[in-house]
């Protein structure tokens, strides 16, 4: 099976918000950087891009955040940074002068990023049943009737006033 990069390597528009956008048309060194930021290759943001872009609340004075936020989406959801590490983990060379060598800190990313994983996940219809049943989707143990997939997104549930209640909520990392 051929490798990733012995493929032809597609332009992307996302290739100039990753940490490194090489000026030197070094696609295959963008190309990794994307995988090692979101977790996802290139073609499969692009998918996504083109699938579920239609949803996302578009800024009309930086129509260009849009697409930024949505490539942040996926770098939050790979990296998964606490509120406090958000500014140095999420940042892109397009926002680094506006935002004057920080990045973004935790009320931007409550109010836009969170809003767009929301909104990719009301929307997003990629596992399908028939999809779940194959037989490489299981394991050993457990050969039929149980499949398993991990999902990161953050689900905010309100603290129960209750002590016990409350105790069946916490999951430590």
């Amino acid at each position: 099976m051929p490798s990733v990069l012995s493929r032809p390597i597609p332009p992307s528009r996302f290739y100039k918000y990753t940490a490194r956008p090489d000026k030197d048309d070094n696609l295959g060194v963008q190309y990794q950087q994307v995988l090692h930021e979101t977790g996802y290759h290139v073609r499969t943001l692009e998918h996504m891009w083109d699938k579920y872009s239609h949803v996302l609340h578009k800024r009309q004075r930086t129509v260009w955040r849009t697409e930024e936020y949505f490539y942040l989406a996926y770098v939050y959801i790979h990296m998964y940074p606490t509120l406090a590490q958000s500014p140095r983990v999420l940042w892109t060379p397009e926002s680094f002068d506006t935002l004057k060598g920080r990045g973004y800190l935790k009320g931007c990313v409550r109010e836009q990023l969170f809003a767009t994983i929301i909104d990719l996940a009301a929307v997003v219809d990629e596992v399908h049943w028939c999809d779940r049943l194959q037989w490489d989707n299981h394991v050993a143990y457990m050969p039929c009737g149980v499949t398993g997939a991990v999902d990161t997104a953050p689900i905010f549930v309100s603290q129960p006033t209750k002590s016990r209640d409350s105790t069946h909520l916490f999951q430590p990392k």
